[in-house]
Formats: structure tokens, sequence, C-alpha cells
């Protein structure tokens, strides 16, 4: 019923999109950096990657031969890798001498001195003898060792001697170093004239003493190993213009990805006007949204605590959507999760009609973003369907769960199709089926049930499991209202069971009618014995009061109420409704003893407005509801004789006079709406304020039933 609506529903859906871009450049603010925001989220998970990226994935089938565009060189690196392992093998061992590895060879030396100086017994000759062979001597050189005199067996050891300190200075030593040096010390010993069997002598200490000793140095052996590896050239290959690079039908490998790289054949996500394209089409599917939101859902487009919430639902699927589709562990099967969970907190916060229309929209644009495969987008499209289905504003957790079977069978019978069309074997059939299309209710309903509380504590959205919450008698302002408010408490009740029955009517949301009821009147707690239906004596503390005085006690209550509900934290909705459902009403009794009082000259006019609460108007039909019911209600109760043609007299006067005024000129309601309204408040009233029989008076009944006796007796 108002211009705005008017409007919206006559006016063409593009010039929609153009008010929609202009709100964003002109006076957006937040609403505008929140879609900005949003809009590098999403292209920073979607493109993510494309930069010098491939189009094509090893083991992708090619359709059509796939050529290079130019002479180029590129590097295999397959090629290049084994080249560089057979130069690493090829580096030998390193290894390090033992300390004290000199002490041994010095003790036998002097030994041997000791005893050709003596030349004392033969058992001398025999013990040195055993001890050379013990240290690894061949027999050669054990006999040459004891048949030479002290002066050859001291210019011995100073060739020895002289080979040892060049080991000492020596950090690593390799096979070849130790081959050098026992060849050096024979040469020493036949630099000093030594006959050539004393220099064979020399040779075999050094190249035994060495070798009984060494220890491998493993850290020093590999770090060669790796100079040795980065030393190696790379392995260059020439390809020619237009030869073929991988054929159609064939498989693309490592090795062709690494050629096509070089070429910049189907790369970088893969060019510059792709990187473009994609872009551009995330920024088309935001401007669709944003204008279908605002053209039929104009309360969410001005709430932005709303609009960030359908922000960060987006962005929460978009990551998943993103980390499915590029980790190649996971299946693309699992998309349906995002799909799921976020239509599931959608219907649920914001909108199931805005949900219906944003989710196909971003799962196309996902879909083409990630260039995800046509079965995957299957399955997260009736993924959202059947969530969107079963996804009513529950009254419990059962609903979520029926939604996460629903995804669940929808998306195991998505799978069986596309199974069946692709000719899969049985076996995997069996694991897509079971396994993904299970996890995608599974994991829906989990992460549905486990965010749905975190967005109600973060942004005090207004859930249908935050209501059932506060429909508890044990919550504080309705035991409090209880307890010093009895007759208000009464009265929220009936006007909640009466409007609840009106919402479910008109297919508004009757949960939200119901507890915004219950606490409509809680700014009467502030003062509650100035209204009457909560003194005993059934007296008005204001009947003697200026009348001016008297409407502001009264008007009061609702600026009292939206205070007192925002200090105890309500959700949002559930203020704006106690904030409405009075909108600018005149307050008729006191209203009508100023105007009695200006006629008898007893004071000055003081105009009508300063009668009036202080609004808002209803601005949805969940408050226009709630104040026929609060109108309605109140009203019949004042009847001394409720019949059901005085009751269906006054609900028609109320309704006419909200109509009169104005009161719903701002939500959108209908005529056929308010209509079907007042006759779900009739017959709802009728059934509460019923006839009874009179009872007759006890005392009286025994009097009429004791006279037959007397007269009988007389």
């Amino acid at each position: 019923m108002t211009k705005n609506n008017k409007r919206a529903g006559n006016s063409p859906f593009g010039a929609r999109v153009l008010d929609a871009l202009a709100d964003l450049r002109m006076g957006g603010g937040r609403r505008a950096a929140i879609a900005f925001a949003l809009y590098f989220v999403v292209c920073g998970l979607y493109l993510y990657g494309s930069f010098g990226g491939s189009a094509y994935r090893a083991g992708d089938i090619v359709e059509s031969d796939i050529v290079s565009p130019r002479n180029m060189e590129y590097e295999d690196a397959e090629a290049t890798e084994a080249a560089r392992r057979a130069a690493a093998e090829k580096v030998e061992p390193v290894y390090s001498l033992a300390p004290g590895f000199r002490s041994g060879i010095e003790d036998i030396f002097q030994r041997l001195l000791e005893t050709l100086r003596s030349r004392g017994p033969a058992e001398n000759f025999s013990r040195l003898e055993k001890e050379l062979y013990n240290f690894g001597l061949g027999g050669d050189s054990v006999r040459a060792l004891l048949s030479m005199d002290v002066e050859k067996a001291v210019q011995l050891w100073v060739a020895v001697s002289t080979a040892l300190n060049r080991l000492d200075e020596m950090k690593n030593v390799g096979s070849g170093d130790i081959m050098g040096i026992a060849e050096e010390a024979g040469r020493l010993a036949r630099q000093d004239d030594l006959d050539p069997s004393i220099s064979s002598v020399a040779h075999d200490i050094v190249s035994v003493a060495v070798k009984s000793n060494l220890e491998t140095d493993a850290e020093a052996t590999e770090n060669l190993r790796k100079e040795a590896a980065q030393s190696a050239p790379p392995v260059v290959r020439t390809i020619r213009k237009n030869e073929v690079i991988v054929r159609r039908g064939d498989p693309i490998s490592a090795k062709h990805l690494d050629i096509m790289k070089t070429s910049g054949v189907g790369s970088g996500g893969d060019t510059w006007n792709r990187l473009a394209g994609k872009a551009l089409l995330i920024v088309l599917s935001f401007i669709i949204i944003g204008a279908f939101v605002k053209t039929f859902h104009p309360r969410i487009y001005r709430d932005e605590k709303k609009l960030l919430i359908f922000a960060t639902l987006l962005a929460l699927a978009a990551a998943w959507s993103a980390l499915i589709i590029r980790v190649p562990s996971f299946s693309g099967y699992l998309i349906g999760v995002a799909a799921g969970t976020s239509t599931i907190l959608m219907c649920v916060m914001l909108s199931r009609l805005m949900t219906l229309a944003a989710m196909p929209v971003f799962l196309a644009m996902t879909a083409l973003s990630l260039e995800m495969a046509a079965e995957h987008l299957l399955v997260a499209i009736a993924a959202s369907l059947a969530a969107y289905f079963y996804s009513v504003r529950t009254h419990d957790k059962d609903n979520l769960m029926k939604a996460g079977a629903a995804v669940s069978v929808i998306s195991m019978v998505s799978i069986l199709i596309i199974t069946l069309i692709k000719f899969s074997s049985v076996a995997d059939a069996a694991i897509n089926i079971f396994i993904f299309g299970g996890l995608n209710g599974m994991l829906s309903f989990v992460f549905a049930a486990g965010l749905m509380p975190a967005y109600e504590k973060v942004f005090n959205v207004t859930t249908p499991h935050r209501l059932l919450e506060l429909s508890n008698p044990e919550e504080p302002l309705l035991k409090k209202l209880l307890i010093e408010a009895p007759g208000t408490y009464h009265h929220s009740i009936l006007v909640g069971n009466l409007a609840e029955t009106a919402a479910e009517a008109v297919g508004a949301d009757a949960l939200l009618v119901r507890i915004a009821c219950y606490y409509h009147d809680i700014g009467k707690l502030k003062r509650p014995y100035f209204f009457i239906e909560n003194r005993m004596d059934g007296l008005s503390q204001l009947t003697d009061v200026a009348p001016t005085l008297g409407a502001l006690v009264i008007s009061s209550h609702v600026k009292d109420g939206v205070e007192m509900a925002r200090e105890n934290r309500l959700p949002e909705e559930v203020i704006e409704l106690i904030s409405e459902h009075h909108g600018t009403c005149l307050i008729s009794f006191f209203y009508q003893q100023a105007r009695a009082r200006v006629e008898a000259g007893e004071c000055e006019d003081v105009g009508e407005n300063r009668f009036r609460y202080p609004g808002p108007r209803p601005s949805r039909i969940e408050g226009a509801i709630i104040m026929l019911a609060d109108s309605c209600e109140a009203a019949v109760r004042s009847l001394k004789a409720p019949t059901p043609k005085a009751i269906e007299s006054i609900v028609d006067n109320i309704v006419a006079a909200r109509l009169r005024e104005g009161q719903f000129e701002q939500c959108d309601v209908t005529l056929k709406q308010i209509d079907s309204i007042r006759n779900s408040l009739l017959k709802t009233l009728a059934g509460v304020y019923h006839s009874r029989m009179e009872y007759p008076d006890l005392e009286e009944f025994k009097e009429r039933e004791a006279a037959p006796r007397k007269n009988g007796a007389g």
C-alpha cells in the first residue's frame, strides 16, 4: 500500500538496476562498503591462482590438438631433474679421520725401532710380527720391516710422518685423497734412496693407517652432491611453431603443462581478457542480486546489518566453493555443502524469496568463475532447492535436520542421474552417491546449526530459535511482567494468540508476531498501576489528571518499552514492532476529555497531535496485525456484553479508523489481507468471549429447594 512499493512494482527491472547503482554511488555509504568488500573477497577467492595458471589440469583429456603458437625453447623439467640426480650420484662419499689416528702408527714404529736397535730375543720379533699383522700390513711389508736396519726404519718413519701431516691439514678426505697421500709417502721414501721394497712399505702403512681410521661425513657428502646437482645445466628442448604439443583425445601430463606454460597456451586464467571477463561476471551477478533485493526487499536493502549477514553468507559459500574446486583431494560434488548451508541460513535469517533469487545467480557465477564441471553445478542447484523447500522458519532443530536430510537425498539422486548418464563404474557410483551425497546434507545441517547461534550473538538477528527462547515464561522480562503487571501480562498473551492466528491467515511470520505481542507492552512496567488492567479496584489513577498529562503517561509506555527492549538485547525486529504497535493513533479517551474542557471554556485548544502516539507507523504486515489485534482485544474486553454482533461492530470500527488515519500506508499490506486479518480476529474473539449460562446464586438455590418442603410440612 506504499508509494514506494507501487513504484517498485510498476517500474522496469532495468531502471531498478540503475537505481541500485546510483544509490551505492551517491548515498550508499555502508551499503557500498559492504558491496565492495564482498566483491573483493569473492574476486580474491575465485581469481586466486588464475595469474599465470592454467586452464588445464594433469589428466584432462583435450578436445582438440594443442599446438605451439611460435618457435621456442623450453626447459625439460624431467630431463633436467634426471641430469641433476646423475651429477649428484657421481660425487663420492667424503670421509674424516678419527681423532688420534696417528697414535697407533707412532706406537708401532717406536716398538719397531726399539726391537731393531736391541736385536733382542726372537720372541720380541715374534710379538712385533704379530702386532704388525694385526695392524693390517701385508706379509711382504711385515718381512721388510723386520729385516731392515735402524737407519732405514728412521728414514721410513720420516716419509710416513710427512704424509700423515698432510692428512692432518685436510678437513675432509676422499678415496682419491687416500691414494694420493699413500703414493706421496712412497715418493718421499724413494727420494731418500730407499730401495723400491721400502717405498712399497711406506705406501702400504699410510693406506692401512688411513683406511682403518676413516669415518663417513654425511653432511659434507650431501653438500657436495647438492652443489653438483645445482651446477648441472638445465636440459633445454626446442619446439617449432605449429608443432603439436598434445594431440586430441590424449591426456595432459605434467610435461605438457610445462610446455603450455612456457608457450602461453591455455594459461593465465588464463590471459588478461579471461581475468577481466570473470571479474565483470562477478560485478554483473552482484548488480543483479542487489537490484532484486532493492526492488522486492527494500526493508532488507535498507537494513545494513542484514546486508552484512547476507554478504558474509555469500563470502563463506564462496570460500567453501573455492576450496572444493581448487584442492584436488576434494570431490567437486561437495559443492552442495556451500549451496545447502547458505540456503538454509538465508531462508531462516533473511528471506525465502530473496534466497530463491540470489542463490541461482550466485551458483551460476561460481560455476563460470571457477570453471566448475556441469555435474557439480547440477548437484549444487539441486541441494540449494532442497534446502529452500524445507527451510521454513523452523520452530525447532528438527526442521533443520529435515532440511539436511532433504539435501542428502536430492544430492544422492542427482549424483545417481549423473552417474547413469556418464556410465561410471558401480563402485565409483556407490562412493559418489552415498559418501558425497550424504556428506552434503550432513555438513549442511552441522554448519547451519553451528553458525546460527553465532549470527544470533554477533548480529542480534531474529531467528526462530531465539524467538522460542523469548517465549519462555521464565524469561526475565516476562516474569517481571507477570508479577508486577499481571493484567498487562494476560492482555499480551491473549493479543499474541489473536495476532498469531491472523498472521497464519495471511502468510505473515506468525512466530515473530506472537513473541512481539508478548513484549509489546513491557514499557508499562515503568508505571504499572497507571494502567487500569493492573488495578484490582478497576479505578485508574489518571482519572483526575490533566488530559495532556494522562496522554503523555499512556503514550510514554511505547518509548519506555523500546528502551527496556534494547537494554535486554531483544532482537531488532521485535523492538521495531514494539515501537510501531500503536503507530500514530489518537489516544481518544484523553482527547475527548480535552475537547470537553475546551468546549466548557476550562482550557485552550491544545491540538490533536499532543494526543497521538509518537509512532512510527507499522512498516510491515506483522506490525499491522499487532496494531489491530491489540486495539481489538482491549476494546472488546471493555464491553459489558461482548455479543458476536457487538464484537463485529467494534472490530469493524477499529479497522475503519486505522485505515482512515493512514496507519497502514507505510507497510506492504493489501485490503484483501486486512479483510482476512479482520475475519481471523472476529473468529478468535468470538471464541474467547463466548457467552455462558449464568450460574444461580448458591444461597438463592438453597432457599428455592427448601421452600417446597416447608409448604408440604405446613
